[in-house]
């Protein structure tokens, strides 16, 4: 396509594919990085960053003992012969500080670590130029649009699938209690710890820089589907471990769809930010509540509209644009996300979706919205 043909009508002669051409010279990089088992052996590192973190907790902990003793009423308790039962300890107040500076010390020094190793990894195996290869730039307003759209399937789904496998697997490390604990957190603080910094960290290493590497060594579908089992089994949890991977699909669709690592960004950190913030809402406690006709009322609206807008950005999905025949040499044989450098003689094209298809994402908006209105009023 030359460039006054896209200047005149960019959007007739668009790919259907990722790349308009397929190069006739040897790839660029067969071997895009990290493989398979680079890829598992970082994820060990991340293992190691959470064990860092529990030490950094144990660490607050004692510190703060060692300074101003045991509490008092911790203190009473293990006096007590026979003691009354942990349910009993829980709710001492000094206890609850103790735990609370354990769990903001734990989870903070574990994300901010993974978002040293994540920068780290990309850095010295993507070279100077990871911005551009990992695709971190501003996307379009349609898309942004969109994407806000797919936050309430995001966060239903992965509540439904939740739901499902609770009744068999138990919460072997304290996932129910740890989300009870956080309503007694500062708003701001469990935002920023819970919401922004595993959002930003998580997202930076598995679809940016491990998805680079699947996706490019082994093709987009089973390159996402192995990111996103890495990225559950990281987790520990195993019911996480069941319902993360979902999560991973979703954001590497929205990744993909609008070559932009901003934008599964900010759906996780909106994310978890209002799983955080929701239990603190009593208008909202429905949604602690599976099987209700709310809570399914919710559920089959967030999912249709999940569905549209999926659909809605695979047909507006960005894509290079080659303004030559000639094939540049930064282009690499692999699919990845990589937007052109500049005077690259390529841009990122995004096609219209179609007036159908808007018109299904505004009336998936009707469906979302009428749901909303009949769990709040009846």
């Amino acid at each position: 396509m030359s460039a006054e043909a896209f200047a005149s009508d960019p959007w007739s002669r668009l790919p259907n594919d990722v790349f308009p051409h397929t190069p006739a010279e040897p790839a660029v990089d067969r071997s895009p990085r990290p493989g398979f088992w680079g890829s598992v052996l970082w994820c060990l590192g991340i293992l190691l960053v959470q064990i860092a973190g529990v030490l950094l907790g144990f660490g607050a902990v004692v510190t703060l003992v060692a300074v101003e003793g045991l509490p008092a009423d911790v203190h009473e308790f293990l006096k007590i012969s026979p003691h009354p039962g942990l349910e009993y300890l829980l709710r001492t107040p000094g206890f609850q500080r103790l735990l609370r500076v354990y769990m903001v010390t734990t989870l903070a020094g574990a994300q901010l670590l993974t978002l040293l190793l994540a920068w780290g990894a990309v850095r010295s195996v993507l070279g100077a130029d990871w911005p551009r290869m990992l695709a971190l730039r501003r996307p379009s307003g349609l898309h942004l649009v969109l994407v806000l759209l797919t936050l309430p399937g995001v966060m239903l789904l992965p509540e439904g699938v939740d739901a499902c496998v609770r009744q068999h697997l138990p919460d072997y490390l304290g996932l129910d209690t740890l989300m009870a604990s956080l309503r007694t957190w500062p708003l701001g603080l469990a935002i920023l710890i819970v919401g922004v910094l595993p959002g930003i960290a998580e997202e930076l290493f598995f679809r940016g820089f491990i998805g680079h590497g699947l996706v490019g060594r082994y093709g987009v579908l089973r390159g996402v589907l192995l990111t996103s089992l890495l990225f559950g089994l990281v987790h520990l949890e195993p019911r996480q471990i069941i319902y993360a991977p979902v999560v991973g699909v979703l954001l590497h669709w929205i990744y993909w769809t609008t070559r932009s690592l901003w934008m599964p960004m900010l759906l996780h950190v909106l994310n978890n930010a209002l799983s955080v913030a929701a239990p603190r809402f009593d208008g909202l406690d429905f949604l602690n509540e599976p099987g209700s006709w709310r809570w399914w009322a919710m559920l089959s609206a967030s999912l249709l509209l999940l569905a549209i807008c999926l659909w809605a950005l695979h047909r507006s999905r960005t894509v290079v644009c080659l303004l030559t025949d000639d094939r540049p040499d930064w282009l690499p044989s692999y699919p990845n996300v990589a937007h052109p450098p500049v005077l690259a003689g390529a841009v990122l094209v995004r096609a219209w979706p179609g007036e159908l298809v808007l018109a299904w994402v505004g009336a998936g908006v009707v469906v979302f919205v009428t749901a909303v209105g009949c769990v709040v009023c009846l």
